[in-house]
């Protein structure tokens, strides 16, 4: 069994499946923490897409062959763009194969502020790095179930938004002493 690397400033949510919710989460607690925490957020996805700013030029922090770092500076409908629109002081968008995922994080981290609360978009992060949160929304669409089922064990805490009504409570959620405190009693980071 290797050990993951831990990130007691990393709060991590992925999702079941796509739109399930994973964003409006987010954004969610982006507005909460906004306040009293410089936070930065992240989208890491193994999905490559054409990303363009409004001038249609690429907004390129770092690329390798691997990986592309994009800064996000447009409020849009993009996930990233409401990432900034509720508050996220930084927003940096990865595209990653899968077998540098580790790295472009790695890579990114570099690249942000160290006193920030990190809230990171990412499936496939979990099976690389310990964050001090993990949070696992399910919903009605089920992407790859053998994926889903390794994580909901990995998994501090589990909304379940297959109800279109759904509110997500992030009430107990909170960025102290430079970590994530999600309401859930846990002793994996130490």
């Amino acid at each position: 069994m290797t050990l993951k690397e831990q990130f007691p400033m990393i709060l991590l949510v992925a999702g079941s499946g796509r739109n399930v919710g994973k964003t409006s989460l987010i954004c969610k607690i982006i507005e909460k923490i906004r306040h009293t925490n410089r936070i930065v957020a992240i989208k890491l996805t193994n999905h490559f897409h054409a990303t363009t700013n409004n001038s249609g030029e690429d907004i390129v922090l770092y690329q390798t062959d691997g990986y592309t770092i994009y800064k996000e500076e447009t409020i849009s409908t993009k996930d990233s763009g409401r990432f900034l629109l509720s508050g996220a002081e930084m927003v940096l968008y990865i595209e990653a194969l899968k077998q540098c995922t580790k790295e472009a994080f790695l890579k990114a981290l570099t690249l942000i502020p160290k006193d920030s609360a990190i809230i990171c978009e990412s499936g496939g992060l979990s099976d690389h790095t310990q964050a001090s949160g993990f949070i696992l929304v399910v919903g009605n669409t089920i992407k790859n179930k053998s994926e889903q089922d390794q994580r909901l064990p990995m998994a501090d805490l589990v909304f379940d938004s297959s109800d279109e009504n759904v509110a997500f409570d992030v009430s107990a959620i909170r960025f102290e002493d430079g970590g994530w405190n999600i309401g859930v009693k846990r002793d994996r980071l130490k």
